[in-house]
């Protein structure tokens, strides 16, 4: 399966080890699902990691994820939908990755649910369906 993961579910498996993100994050980095970034996806959560100040754990964690995930170079279209424009960027990563589903907590996201055929859940929801 291939997801985007919005920056809010790194964020909150830093905080929580148990957490539903922190499980998806170790699924990608098993190999269970596939997930696509883009280089401002991967700016914007190091930016905000490095703020948080995760332990030495979970930066390798971080490292991992990324070794298996998938960069989309250049999204091949823009598009603008959300409220917060920042957010377009991980429908244009989901247009260009063919994937179906950005896995986020963000509303701004999830108002957007459906555009052309991508689905945005909530962590815990799409693990209970798919975890």
């Amino acid at each position: 399966m291939r997801i985007v993961i919005d920056t809010n579910l790194i964020i909150a498996g830093r905080w929580n080890p148990g957490s539903s993100s922190n499980k998806i994050l170790d699924a990608c980095i098993d190999g269970k699902f596939v997930a696509f970034y883009t280089r401002g996806i991967k700016k914007e959560n190091l930016f905000i990691l490095d703020k948080v100040r995760p332990d030495r754990a979970f930066i390798d964690k971080i490292i991992r994820f990324y070794a298996r995930a998938v960069l989309v170079k250049e999204p091949k279209e823009r598009v603008r939908i959300c409220e917060d424009p920042d957010d377009d960027k991980y429908f244009e990563c989901a247009m260009s990755g063919n994937a179906g589903i950005i896995v986020s907590n963000d509303h701004h996201l999830l108002e957007q649910s459906g555009f052309r055929g991508i689905i945005v859940m909530r962590s815990g929801e799409f693990l209970r369906r798919f975890g």
